[in-house]
């Protein structure tokens, strides 16, 4: 039987299964997604409604995606089914016996970390990374979705943080409970509750087939609810690929997923592994860097497939991406490991009116040490601007009341040709207030007019800012500082590094265009004709753990179809980068044939004696009077003496022996 006769017959065996559960797995690019709309449509053509169905996507964009190839696959068909997120179901059932009881349903929101950064910042004084923030959200959703007690809730810690995880949890909780809203984590756990304590057919007695695409993302809640589901009546099948796992935000578990036959009367599993999406030499290189696969010698890296560039600087990379994507024809994705990565591209492309699709770039603002700059650049252009003094004080260590605020704003409003600093001066301030701003008086003016780096590095040293990133643990090829540098590389005028990135802030970004920017993390389109990893620098990959980031670049990777590039630069700036070791394993040059070196002896030509003659090429004839190794004092038929390397001369001709 060949290979896609059995691919099909496995298929086919999904399709009509008649398991409780069926379990699928399979890697990137084997048609998962397929048989799972295809297993859907066989369902209706046997006369089983839409309405009996639960199909569970693994987001909304999967949602969408979802629908458009189902009508694509069968555009015949008048109706079509529908895709839910599990915790948009969760919500329908909560909002569904809140009606029937006229309770109050309060609004859900997905990413509740500015809550989080907030309360941190509040009880312990912290401000928090967005990565630190992250790692704070994935505990919190652990602690909900795996049903800690308050002991267990208790003995959590949070690395390199010092807060006190367990009062901050309850702090969350009821911060969330005065502004009555739910985190996703709450959707769980009140539909499980729902479907603990309430008639099962009262809720969803329509639904026979659920189908969960995606499934190892799903925490140890969510089978909970899905088990509450089936009820020993429905079927359930689950496609998953563990290889895919990469966000911990909402706290996934495969455990589950490989404890099935302990928890349902009947389970088949199945395995799919052709792969029928990338270029063979793109899955070949792929699997080789994270399953530690040999290259197979029919798949050799071909060039014009699978490659990487290095660039001096990041302008030249941004231009290169900018000629790619003007030159592509089919879907284009733009990878960065971080978001902030994507700021100098998405202003190249918008400068050139090149469409493209991405993700809101507002959390870049979270970083205090972004707005600080940005907040110093605004300052020292303009020197009247009383807001972002404000905004920077307490970063040059000057400690103003509201009284003092407006006693300042007083001198500005009467004295046009005063800036903030005299205005301070002459203000009714504290001494100590006016020492303070004494210190950087000249050289904030000094500065007025330098160029976007000059006044980068200015903030840095002069008014030593980056005191401030060292206490933070932030170094300057973090990522967002990284794409800052950049932006004012590509500026001269700090006013357009600032104007540049609130434009970015406020645009929209349609969601239709061929050319996608987007993170590895986030990501969610499953295949593009080319894809261009954008920052392969040592400081990112690895950024974290080495197999974590080792499943990120694969991932990455595995969206390329036809073409697959990875691209770094060696400077931003003034700071010089790294290229990752990753590259280095991807690309690793073939070991040579260790050749044993012949055994051949060169026998050094002896040193003459004291008192032999030699004649120099320019010098002329000469008598050796004294040797030091290969040192040689010589006494010339003029009588001066020269030191010379005897052995460099005859060696090279300039001398011989007579």
């Amino acid at each position: 039987m060949s290979t896609l006769q059995s691919e099909n017959f496995t298929f086919s065996q999904i399709i009509k299964s008649k398991a409780q559960v069926c379990a699928i797995e399979g890697l990137s690019g084997c048609a998962k997604t397929e048989v799972y709309l295809q297993r859907i449509h066989a369902l209706y053509e046997e006369g089983i409604p839409y309405s009996q169905m639960l199909n569970i996507a693994g987001s909304r964009y999967k949602i969408k995606s979802n629908t458009i190839r189902f009508k694509q696959k069968w555009s015949e068909e008048e109706k079509y089914p529908s895709f839910i997120t599990l915790y948009s179901f969760c919500y329908q059932l909560i909002k569904k016996y809140n009606a029937q009881h006229d309770i109050e349903t309060w609004k859900a929101y997905k990413d509740l970390g500015s809550i989080v950064m907030r309360l941190v910042k509040k009880h312990f004084n912290l401000d928090l990374s967005f990565e630190e923030c992250e790692c704070i959200m994935s505990k919190i959703a652990l602690s909900k979705t795996s049903m800690m007690s308050e002991k267990e809730i208790q003995a959590i810690r949070i690395p390199n943080i010092d807060i006190d995880f367990a009062y901050l949890f309850k702090q969350y909780e009821k911060e969330k409970e005065r502004l009555k809203i739910y985190d996703f984590e709450d959707l769980l756990v009140h539909a499980f509750q729902l479907l603990s304590t309430t008639s099962l057919a009262s809720l969803c007695s329509n639904i026979q087939y659920i189908h969960v695409d995606d499934a190892q993302e799903l925490p140890f809640l969510a089978h909970l609810i899905l088990h509450r589901l089936v009820n020993n009546e429905k079927q359930l099948h689950l496609f998953y690929d563990e290889h895919q796992q990469l966000s911990l935000r909402h706290a996934a578990d495969l455990q589950p997923l490989q404890a099935l036959e302990s928890t349902y009367a009947s389970v088949e599993r199945f395995e799919l592994k052709t792969n029928y999406r990338n270029a063979p030499a793109i899955l070949s290189l792929a699997e080789s860097f994270y399953f530690h696969k040999d290259m197979e010698e029919t798949q050799e890296i071909e060039k014009d497939v699978c490659f990487y560039k290095g660039f001096q600087t990041e302008t030249e990379l941004y231009a290169y991406a900018e000629e790619k994507a003007k030159a592509s024809q089919g879907k284009c994705l733009f990878l960065a490991r971080n978001k902030e990565m994507l700021l100098p591209l998405m202003d190249l492309f918008v400068k050139n009116e090149i469409n493209f699709q991405c993700p809101s770039i507002k959390y870049f603002f979270k970083y205090s040490f972004i707005t600080d700059m940005m907040h110093f650049f605004d300052l020292l252009t303009d020197p009247r601007n009383l807001l972002a003094f404000e905004a920077i004080s307490s970063k040059l260590n000057i400690k103003c009341s509201e009284k003092t605020y407006q006693s300042i704003a007083e001198q500005l409003s009467q004295n046009d040709d005063f800036d903030v600093y005299q205005a301070i001066m002459n203000a009714n301030v504290k001494a100590e207030i006016k020492n303070g701003i004494r210190k950087y008086i000249e050289n904030f003016r000094m500065i007025q007019n330098a160029s976007s780096l000059a006044m980068f590095q200015f903030v840095l040293q002069k008014l030593e800012y980056r005191r401030f990133l060292i206490q933070e643990n932030i170094s300057l090829s973090h990522p967002a500082m990284v794409a800052f540098q950049a932006l004012c590389e590509r500026y001269t005028d700090p006013k357009d590094v600032t104007t540049c990135l609130r434009t970015l802030a406020s645009a929209t970004y349609p969601d239709t265009a061929r050319i996608i920017l987007d993170s590895i993390d986030t990501c969610e389109i499953e295949e593009c004709s080319e894809v261009y990893v954008m920052d392969m620098q040592q400081s990112l990959f690895p950024l974290t753990e080495e197999d974590t980031e080792r499943k990120r670049l694969y991932l990455a990777m595995m969206k390329a179809q036809d073409h697959l590039e990875f691209l770094f630069a060696k400077r931003v700036g003034n700071t010089r980068l790294r290229p990752s070791s990753f590259l280095l394993e991807l690309f690793k040059k073939p070991e040579k044939e260790n050749v044993a070196p012949q055994n051949v002896e060169r026998q050094a030509p002896a040193l003459p004696r004291r008192g032999r003659k030699i004649m120099h090429e320019s010098l002329g004839e000469g008598t050796i009077l004294k040797l030091d190794n290969h040192l040689a004092t010589i006494r010339f038929a003029n009588h001066n003496e020269r030191t010379l390397n005897l052995t460099f001369c005859l060696n090279n001709g300039l001398a011989k022996l007579l």
